[in-house]
Order: C-alpha cells, then structure tokens, then sequence
C-alpha cells in the first residue's frame, strides 16, 4: 500500500510537471517566474534542471525582456517562418503545415474526454501547451476516481500525438534559440519531460 501510494505521489507530480511546462509556452512576461518556481520544487532533486531553471528565472527577472520576446516570436510564431512549431500538426502532417486533419483529430480526442476549448480561444487545438495540459487533466483524473480509463487515454494520445514529434520540437528549439531562456527550456524538454506516467 505505501509503494503504490508513493507511486501515486510521483505520478502526480510528475502531472503537475506538465501542466507548468505548458506555461511556459505563453508569451514571456515576469509572471512565469511563478511557474518556475513551482517546477524547482519538482526538480529539486535534479542539478542540471535546477541550473536550467534557475537561468531561466535570472532571464525573467533581468528586467528587459525584448530578446525573450523577439526570440519567442521567432521560435513560435515567425514573421516568414516558425523556427520551432509548438503544434503537432506541424510535424505529423504528411506535409508541414499547421491546422487541418491532425488538429481536428486531437480537438476530437479532447472532446470525446469531455475537455474543450474555449470558442474565443485563437490557440489551435495542437499547440504543445494544451496538449501537456490534456495530460495533466487525465491522469489527475485518475488520481481522483481510479478510473483507468484515464489512463489509457494518456497512452494512447501520449503514443499518437506526442512521443513522434515533441523530441524534434526540442532540439529545433535548442538549435533555434537565441536566449539561454529557450536554450535551457529545451534542456528541460529534452531530459527531463514527464511523459512516462508509470503507476501499473
């Protein structure tokens, strides 16, 4: 009974791992530093991601945060060219692009979850940030109700939408960016993104 109960502990960490990585997604502005420091609990445990965290909470705090925001556009958004989609359509599509099948596929798989989306929200459904937060919804999910179903979910939507194409978002971003902020982001997505959730 104690394995399993510390079992639970770690998964619901490593759950709510997720739903702060997903923050940090958002345009950079001082109010992520929050996330971070949440995320430095987490990773006490961890020097190198610690490190990373910890620059990246020095980038925030710097006071001018134009080079996080021109790198951000020019990671995520791109005035000709994203250099670092956040969208899985992007590389599960048989052809670049961001929106269409696989975004419509994943919006249905929230649904059929019983999650989404807000109708003014301009953010598709495969932007890497609800996608990690889909996560965290399911297996707390589970945590409450035990039902297993929850995890299943994650299985199969961590197989089929996330395991293909969030290493390769990673390292273009690492090779991408132009601030230690992303830099060492993609350091944390790269070694230490808590995908795995294993409580079976």
């Amino acid at each position: 009974m104690q394995v399993m109960e510390r079992d639970r502990i770690n998964v619901a960490l490593q759950a709510e791992a997720l739903r702060l990585l997903a923050s940090l997604f958002r345009r950079p502005d001082g109010s992520l530093t929050g996330s971070i420091d949440a995320l430095l609990s987490v990773y006490a445990d961890e020097p190198a991601a610690v490190a990373s965290l910890e620059t990246m909470r020095n980038s925030l705090e710097a006071g001018d945060l134009t080079p996080l925001l021109v790198d951000y556009t020019q990671l995520f958004i791109g005035s000709f060219e994203m250099t670092a989609p956040p969208y899985a359509s992007y590389y599960l599509s048989p052809s670049p692009a961001v929106g269409g099948a696989v975004t419509q596929e994943i919006a249905s798989f929230y649904a059929k979850r019983n999650l989404t989306l807000d109708a003014q929200e301009k953010m598709p459904a495969d932007f890497i940030g609800f996608m990690f937060e889909f996560v965290y919804r399911q297996v707390f999910a589970y945590l409450q109700t035990g039902d297993e179903g929850h995890l299943n979910a994650v299985d199969l939507f961590c197989e089929k939408y996330l395991l293909g194409w969030v290493p390769t978002f990673f390292l273009r971003m690492r090779d991408s960016a132009r601030t230690d902020y992303y830099r060492e982001l993609s350091h944390i997505g790269l070694n230490y993104l808590p995908i795995g959730f294993g409580v079976r």
